[in-house]
C-alpha cells in the first residue's frame, strides 16, 4: 500500500489547506455533541483524504484488507495491549502520574440502554479516528518521502499520526501527557502497522475496534451485574 501510495498518489494543495479546518470542525462537532455527534469523525477524517488525494486514490486505501485477515488483526490487537500494559509499567517506575480511567468505562455501567447506545455507536467514532489519523499520516509520508528513503520517511509518519492521535485523547483523559502521548501513542503503532500489513485502511479500522471491544464490552457485562467503576 504504501509503495503504490508514495508511486502514484498526488496531493491537492488547497485540500491539504483545508484538512486542518476539517479535522478541527470533526473534534470540536465530537466535543460539544453537534446534532449525532459520533458521526463527525468519520465525515471529516474521510473529507479530508478525498480533498488532499482524491476519491479514486481514497478508495484504494480502503480496499478489503488482504488474507489471512483474522489472524493478522488479532496479532495487531495482541501487540497494542503488550505495548500499552509495557508503557504504563514504565510509567510506574519513572513515577509519573497515575493513569486515568476513560469516562466511557463509567458511562457503560450506568445503565443498560445507555451502555447499549454506547456499543451500538462507538465504533463509528472509531472509524473516524482511524482516518483522522490517516488524515495526518499520508500527507507526512508523501512530502517525507520526497526527502529521505522510504522506511525514514514510514516510521517519522508513524511517530508524528500516533502523537497526534494520542493529543486527541488529551481532553478524555484529564490532560495526563504520559497516558496520551506514550501508553496511547506507543499503542497506536499497531493500527498503522496493521494498514501496511493487510494492505488497507480497513485494516486498522478492525483492529482498533477491536481492541477498544475487548475493554469495552466486558465493563458493560459488569454492570449488568451491579458493578460500578
Amino acid at each position: 500500500m504504501v509503495n503504490q501510495f508514495i508511486k502514484q498518489a498526488t496531493i491537492n494543495l488547497t485540500g491539504l489547506i483545508l484538512t486542518p479546518f476539517l479535522l478541527a470542525i470533526g473534534f470540536i462537532g465530537l466535543s460539544k455533541e453537534w446534532g449525532v455527534g459520533w458521526i463527525w469523525l468519520p465525515l471529516t477524517g474521510l473529507l479530508s483524504l478525498v480533498a488532499m488525494f482524491g476519491l479514486d486514490t481514497v478508495k484504494e486505501l480502503l480496499q478489503p484488507t488482504s488474507k489471512p485477515r483474522i489472524k493478522k488483526i488479532v496479532k495487531w490487537v495482541v501487540i497494542s495491549f503488550a505495548l500499552a500494559a509495557a508503557s504504563l509499567q514504565l510509567g510506574k517506575l519513572i513515577g509519573v502520574e497515575e493513569a486515568n480511567a476513560n469516562p466511557i468505562g463509567a458511562l457503560l455501567t450506568k445503565d443498560t440502554l445507555g451502555g447499549l447506545k454506547i456499543l451500538a455507536t462507538t465504533w463509528i467514532s472509531l472509524i473516524g479516528e482511524e482516518l483522522f489519523t490517516a488524515a495526518v499520516f499520508f500527507p507526512v509520508l508523501y512530502f517525507l518521502a520526497k526527502k529521505m528513503s522510504q522506511k525514514s520517511a514510514l516510521w517519522l509518519a508513524i511517530i508524528i499520526s500516533s502523537l497526534f492521535f494520542g493529543a486527541l485523547h488529551l481532553p478524555t483523559y484529564q490532560w495526563n501527557w504520559f497516558q496520551c502521548l506514550v501508553v496511547i501513542g506507543l499503542a497506536r503503532f499497531p493500527f498503522t502497522l496493521s494498514w501496511l500489513d493487510t494492505n488497507s485502511l480497513r485494516g486498522g479500522i478492525y483492529v482498533h475496534i477491536l481492541y477498544d471491544y475487548v475493554i469495552f464490552v466486558p465493563i458493560f457485562i459488569m454492570g449488568l451485574f451491579g458493578f460500578s467503576l
